[in-house]
Formats: C-alpha cells, structure tokens, sequence
C-alpha cells in the first residue's frame, strides 16, 4: 500500500514510476467506451472486497461510479461496503440515493430492505450499550439455528455470561436443559427468565418453570421410591411411586409400580384405589388391563368388585412432553427488532458481464491500479461520492463568443470536412456485437437496414441508428456518425437476469442451482439469467427443491421452507 493520507481524492491518480498513464478522459477509449471502463473498476472492485481490502474495494467502486454514475450495483455495493466497515450514515445515504436513482428497480427494492436494517442497527450502534445488545442478538440467533442440543446449550450459557440482565439465554438454557431432561436445572434457569422476562412473556415463563419444577420434583420422589424398592419397603416405595404419580398423572408405568408396591405390602385397598384413579384417565389399551386387574382382586376386595361394576369412561388423553410444554409455553425467544439488528451485512451484488480484453487493458488503467487510499472514521464517502459526481453533472461551461464570420470562399466545388465522406458517397460499415448473432436494424425510422451481426452494410456518411436484438438480452442502442476510415461499430448486450434472494430456517445450509451444488449457502443472492430454474437446499440429507422463474431485472425472495 502507498502513503496514506486523511482525505483521499479520486481525482487523477499519479503514476507508478516509469509508468505511462492513461488520462481520465482517455479511460472509455482504453476499454472501448464508457460503460466497459466503468465495469472494469467494478469488477476490480469486487475482487478487493472478496480479499477483504475494503478501502481499495471503496476506492475502485467509487471510480466505476465516477465513469457511469448510472451504475446502480456499484451505488448499492458501496453502500454495503460503508455498512460492513461501521460507517452507519454514509451508508444510509448511499442506499437513498439508489433509491432516488433508479426508482422501482431490483436494486431499489435491496435498498429499501437494507435501509430498513439500517434504521435498527445505526441506533443500536451509536452506543457501547447498543453495540453490546447487537452482539447478544447475533450470538441469540446463531444460537436459535443450531440443531445440535448440546452446542446450543452451551450457546445458552455463553448468552448468560456475555449479559446476566437478558431474559432469552436464561430461558434457552431452561428448554435445553428440559431436553435432556435435566429438570432441576432447568427449573433453576427458567426461575432466573421469570425475574428478568418483561410483562407479555413472563407468564409463560412462569408456566414453564411450574412444569420444570414438577418434573424435577417426580424426579425427586421416583429416586425416593426405588431407594426403598431396593430395600423390600413396598409400602414406602408404594407411596413415594404414588405421590410421583400424582405429581405427573401421565406417567402410567410408575402409577402401576405405585399399585403393585401396595399389594406385594399386602395393603389391596390402597391399590385399588391407585387403579381406579388411574383408569379414569389411562388409553383404552391400559384402561382394560386396570379393569382385568380390578375383577381378579375383586375376589378379596369387595372395594374392587365395586369399581368393576361402574363403566367408566375413560378421557384417554395422551400426556404431554414435559420438554415440549416448557418450549411452547416459553413461544419465540426473538422479536422483529432482533432479528433485523442481528442480520449480517447484504452479500455485494456481482456483475459477470465480460468486458473484451479486461485482464491486460487493466494493467494499463493508471486509475485502477494508482495508490491506494485511506479511509479514516472522519472521511464522508458519500462526500467523496458526491463530489466525483458533481463534474459529470455540472452544467457545460459558458461558451466564448463566437469568432467573426470569415470571408465567404471563392467560388468553386465544396470541400469536404477532413474526415467525413463525401456526401452521397457510401462507405461499408462493420457491425459487431457481444454476443454475436444479435438481429440488427439501423435507421429504422427511415429507410430501414437489417442484418444478424457481424455483418457488413453500405451506409451514407452523417447520422445513423442502430438497434440491436437478441434473445434473453436487453435491447441496445446507439448513434454513430459515418466517416473515411470507418472503424467497427461495436454493440455490447447485457442478459437479462435477475436475483434471487434465498433464505432458509435454520440459515447455513448449502444451496442448488438446478441439482448443482453452489458452493454457496443460505441466505445468499444469487443473480442469474431470466429463465426457469430448479432451486433447492439441502437439509438433514434431503434435497428440497423449488421451480423458480427468474425475470429480467426483478428480485425474487426464496424462502426454505415455505
């Protein structure tokens, strides 16, 4: 890198030594016009943001700017570059102004999502406090879209530790404690959320605590019972398996430990008495096997030959996960305002248009390859911005006064400018176009010309349109002057693409462009050519697809699942 210095101007850049270096002006003839130089510093751009040289990525993407100031990605991708490097304002100001640019485009509608995330993150980031909360929502997300239960536990912990006064790590350690049913600490955790829980959550955290102390507390007396269990004292064992059931009606099993404890203690009453209660809500399987039960005790138990003469209705409710009612009655950990604060930066929009030659004609661009440029905290790159604008949009200069007519010629044929052809003389014209094969028409509006480039037709010298059409590319303009010595007239279509912005729950997992792997995952931008297309992710080793139809120049949301 070269010097530094505190305000960077993009003006023209100075040499390298023993370096010859294209003036500004000469930029668009070194590439063949304007646009090819300005998508040269873009993709110069691109590769330095890629390598993570963001003030020579800022640089280069101001100076595509400065040679078409219509380059709207170039304007957004700027903008993103200021957001990823915390400079809050010039990025609002530059995604504005691709809204002001190119109203109702497919970049506009980025920037309008990006301003969004924007209005969030700048105020949280104006602060140390801000900036702290930021990263727990960050750490709370990747947290919420992990699978593994054991790294989110330790996830949860981490929450805990980075900020003590937050409810949600408190809460996520209580349901990930649940699910590995360790109660009593989720009960611990849970009794912390409820403290620090604001109003609209607190009830169902208190509701998930209730649960998680239950369980802890049937976790408690089931040790109690087998304790005496294994000491042959059935009817201690029985009354501890009974009050556990009590504690959690639907755990079946213990319930009929609690009846065979009282009869192996000979105390038959007491056990029908856990069998009856126990039938009134047991599955019909388990329901008739109480009652099987109940008519073989009812030959020493009149208590039991009366509950086998009632029919009872079973109600048969399947009994609820403990760990699923915590997570239910907990809901979701996370607010709108969390998850757009805790959004990572947008992906830079990329541009694969091939400008012919590029890899040599930039080791000869002075501009792209000059010193490089420091960007302290205090430097406005919407300034910058700005000001590189400024000269392409200025009013032109005051003309002088035009010089006295000269003295009329002598008489005699016309002499023709010293380049223009004789008038009424044709000259042949090439036609190129990149890609070739495009349909051409010139002077349409006249006597119309039409050929499929490259092709070569006579034309009059002066004034001529050209139109140019090809499938799956944007229709391309020009005007051009016919003279002696005519070069080539070149055309460069631009595809028609569009973008696609896909998004999954959890994020991270790896994304298919019709049965291909990217290399890339969710979320992802992805710009392509208009057209159909299969777009899939993969999730727990299975492939799920979507038929996309991508249209010229608008952006798709693509969200997994649906």
């Amino acid at each position: 890198m070269g010097p530094l210095f505190a305000q960077p101007r993009l003006g023209p850049l100075p040499p390298r030594p023993n370096e010859r270096t294209p003036e500004r002006q000469d930029s668009a003839l070194l590439y063949g016009g304007p646009q090819e130089a300005a998508l040269a510093a873009f993709h110069q751009a691109y590769e330095a943001a890629g390598n993570r040289n963001r003030d020579r990525a800022i640089r280069l993407m101001l100076l595509a700017l400065k040679r078409n100031p219509r380059l709207d990605k170039a304007l957004y991708d700027l903008g993103i570059l200021c957001a990823q490097g915390g400079r809050w304002d010039d990025a609002a100001k530059l995604q504005r102004e691709v809204l002001n640019r190119a109203p109702g485009s497919g970049t506009a509608t980025l920037a309008s999502q990006e301003l969004k995330r924007l209005e969030v993150v700048a105020v949280l980031e104006r602060t140390a406090e801000g900036s702290k909360q930021r990263d727990y929502d960050k750490q709370l997300l990747r947290a919420l879209s992990n699978k593994d239960e054991i790294k989110v536990l330790e996830a949860a912990n981490g929450l805990i530790k980075t900020d003590g006064t937050r409810w949600e790590g408190f809460a996520l350690a209580g349901i990930e404690y649940a699910a590995t049913k360790d109660y009593p600490k989720a009960q611990e955790a849970l009794t912390a959320a409820v403290g620090l829980a604001p109003g609209a959550q607190r009830r169902g955290v208190q509701n998930a605590a209730g649960v998680a102390q239950s369980e802890a507390s049937f976790i408690r007396q089931v040790k109690d019972a087998e304790g005496y269990w294994f000491n042959h004292q059935y009817e201690q064992a029985a009354k501890a398996y009974a009050d556990a059931w009590e504690t959690s009606p639907g755990r079946s099993d213990v319930g009929m430990r609690a009846a065979t404890g009282f009869l192996m203690a000979d105390k038959v009453d007491l056990a029908v008495t856990v069998l009856s209660r126990m039938r009134a809500t047991a599955q019909p399987d388990l329901s008739a096997k109480i009652t099987a039960m109940l008519r073989e005790l009812g030959a020493i138990s009149e208590e039991a030959k009366s509950e086998v003469a009632h029919d009872v209705a079973s109600e048969g409710v399947l009994p609820e996960d403990p760990a699923l009612r915590i997570r239910r009655e907990i809901g979701t950990l996370t607010t709108e305002e969390i998850v757009t604060a805790a959004q990572p930066d947008p992906q830079l929009l990329s541009d694969t248009t091939m400008v012919v030659g590029e890899t040599a004609l930039v080791v000869q661009d002075g501009e792209i390859n000059g010193r490089e440029a420091f960007y302290d905290s205090k430097t406005s790159i919407f300034g910058l911005y700005q000001s590189n604008l400024a000269p392409a949009i200025a009013p032109p200069p005051a003309q002088e006064a035009p010089p006295p007519p000269r003295p009329a010629p002598p008489e005699g044929p016309p002499q023709p400018a010293a380049l223009a052809a004789p008038k009424g003389v044709e000259q042949v014209v090439e036609v190129l176009t990149r890609p070739a094969q495009a349909s051409v028409t010139l002077d349409k509006d006249e006597r119309p010309i039409a050929c499929v480039a490259p092709c070569k037709v006579s034309l009059a010298s002066g004034r001529h349109t050209l139109l140019a059409k090809l499938a799956g590319y944007r229709d391309a303009h020009r005007i051009f002057e016919v003279s002696r010595n005519m070069k080539p007239v070149e055309l460069e279509l631009d595809a028609r693409r569009g973008t696609l912005n896909i998004e999954s729950t959890p994020s991270q997992l790896p994304v298919f462009v019709n049965g291909s792997r990217t290399g890339q995952s969710t979320p992802v931008l992805m710009t392509l050519n208009e057209g159909s297309y299969k777009i899939g992710v993969e999730s727990d080793g299975q492939l799920i697809i979507r038929d996309v139809q991508v249209t010229d120049e608008a952006i798709l949301t693509i969200r997994f699942p649906e």
